[in-house]
């Protein structure tokens, strides 16, 4: 393999048993009867050992029941703690995972480049992680107008999304 194959696939290995899948389930009347759910689904990864993941916003709205199942195959209902519409963005709490959960390594958006290498890892369509490449193709200062008085930075990737409309994570950086 290529420098940058192996740089992939190693990248791949460190960060795919952090993701998650998240289900949410909630009754629907549909035409089958009342008892009929609607089920769902989205990627999301494991924010720290205490059991708190992180997801897309949509992937758990109107949920009556929300599970997450891990890469090793553990499934665990989920509390909604939080969520943020406005970014997309939604905090669970899985039950009886603390300390057992590895949580993504995190870095430091302060010294990104335009041009650099991202990665999107996600677990679309219940199959088990998926990796995509592409660039951070903007970096841009501003504000949201949704967002409030803060001032964002806003970083732009052209990776595609590994979930194909379940959801993308948008990640803003605040500056005081």
């Amino acid at each position: 393999m290529a420098d940058t194959e192996q740089r992939a696939a190693r990248i791949f290995r460190e960060v795919a048993p952090s993701v998650v899948l998240v289900v949410k389930a909630k009754r629907s009347p549909g035409l089958i009867g009342p008892n009929t759910a609607d089920i769902r689904t989205a990627s999301g990864f494991v924010w720290d050992a205490e059991g708190h993941n992180v997801t897309t916003n949509l992937g758990v709205t109107g949920a009556e029941l929300v599970q997450v199942r891990f890469a090793a195959g553990q499934l665990r209902r989920a509390e909604v703690l939080g969520s943020a519409p406005e970014y997309g963005l939604a905090v669970l709490r899985v039950e009886g995972m603390i300390g057992r959960c590895k949580p993504v390594p995190r870095g430091s958006s302060a010294n990104l480049a335009v041009g650099q290498a991202v990665f999107a890892i996600g677990d679309p369509f219940r199959l088990s992680g998926s990796l995509t490449q592409g660039l951070v193709s903007s970096l841009r200062p501003g504000r949201l107008a949704y967002a409030g008085p803060g001032k964002a930075a806003l970083i732009q990737t052209d990776a595609p999304s590994t979930s194909a409309m379940q959801g993308d994570l948008y990640w803003i950086r605040w500056v005081v």
